[in-house]
């Protein structure tokens, strides 16, 4: 009940490229070349094992698996990924097959083997898999926790936020949805579409009433009439306005919506912090508006002037709505280094 096939891939270390395990056989089109291996109980439970380490995040995650999971790769409802080095799994993914709407279940690379590209290697694969399957979009969802770190990965092919709820696996945790089209996907996969990496920081200039109901967890997204094409998702950085005048939180931007006003509002409008009048009167004259669905928001452990010496030596000054900033901007460094 599957294929062993032999990496590859060149962007990896030879002693870290391991083997990728694909399973269930029966899963894999007839053309791919491969020795057939069985998904032995020893295998059940090594992946069980590496699943239950996320168990923070996904309580019963190991329940899901043996109720569900293995049985659906018996069905062939279910496919698994498993990258294997030496007798370690370094890094596996677990994906649900369906027609109208295929979900990654689960994707994560063990600490230890991070930053080996192991992760993008398991993505393509199942996603050309789901693909091969005549499966129209995939979805998938994200804790908050992990967003900072793992958000981005996704961004390149094409994700966009659906929704999000509170609680959903862990109470009190978000956990955001996000769904590409099979389309975009495709052309991904096919370099069509460029994979760049990119690592913008977002300043947002807010008033400080509304600073204290992002903080407070109150208000959920920010509006703008005009934002930047060029993001889909960033970390941010949280100017509050006149007259308190500091940098005082961070947060990651969770995707980047542009609608009609009045589809912003129906969709974000519980989320917004203000009433529909105040919102209606900030779109007042423009057909499109933006919203900035806001998570993991931190407080600054040491709040930043605008007027600190390091940002007056470098002339720097806040934007009336927005700006984009790379890693190096002197902004960026004082608020790493403040707040470290």
């Amino acid at each position: 009940m599957g294929a062993v096939l032999s990496s590859n891939s060149p962007d990896l270390p030879s002693a870290s490229r391991g083997q990728l395990l694909l399973f269930p056989e029966e899963q894999r089109p007839v053309t791919e070349r491969g020795r057939v291996a069985a998904m032995t109980p020893d295998w059940h439970k090594q992946v069980e094992n590496f699943l239950v380490e996320s168990d923070h995040l996904y309580p019963g995650i190991d329940h899901w698996f043996r109720n569900s999971v293995v049985p659906g790769l018996e069905t062939g409802k279910r496919l698994c990924r498993a990258v294997v080095i030496g007798d370690q799994i370094a890094a596996l993914a677990i994906a649900k097959v369906s027609a109208s709407s295929s979900k990654l279940c689960t994707l994560r690379v063990r600490p230890e083997f991070q930053r080996l590209g192991l992760g993008e290697r398991l993505l393509r694969s199942v996603l050309a898999n789901l693909l091969e399957y005549d499966t129209r979009k995939v979805h998938f969802t994200i804790s908050e926790e992990v967003f900072d770190k793992c958000g981005g990965f996704f961004a390149p092919y094409g994700f966009k936020l659906g929704h999000w709820r509170k609680g959903w696996y862990v109470r009190g945790m978000y956990e955001m949805a996000y769904w590409a089209r099979e389309s975009t996907i495709r052309d991904v996969l096919s370099n069509q579409m460029p994979l760049f990496r990119r690592d913008p920081v977002v300043v947002l200039s807010v008033r400080p009433q509304h600073a204290a109901q992002i903080a407070a967890g109150t208000k959920l997204v920010e509006f703008r009439r005009r934002f930047t094409n060029q993001i889909r998702q960033a970390p941010a950085i949280v100017y509050v306005t006149s007259p308190v005048q500091q940098f005082q939180l961070t947060a990651s931007i969770a995707d980047v919506q542009r609608d009609t006003p009045k589809n912003l509002w129906e969709k974000y409008g519980d989320h917004a912090g203000c009433d529909r009048e105040t919102f209606n009167t900030y779109f007042r004259d423009t057909h499109e508006g933006v919203a900035l669905p806001l998570v993991n928001v931190q407080r600054l452990s040491t709040p930043i002037s605008f007027r600190s010496e390091m940002l007056q030596a470098f002339n720097y000054r806040p934007p009336q709505s927005y700006a984009v900033l790379d890693r190096h901007n002197p902004l960026v460094q004082t608020v790493l280094c403040s707040n470290g």
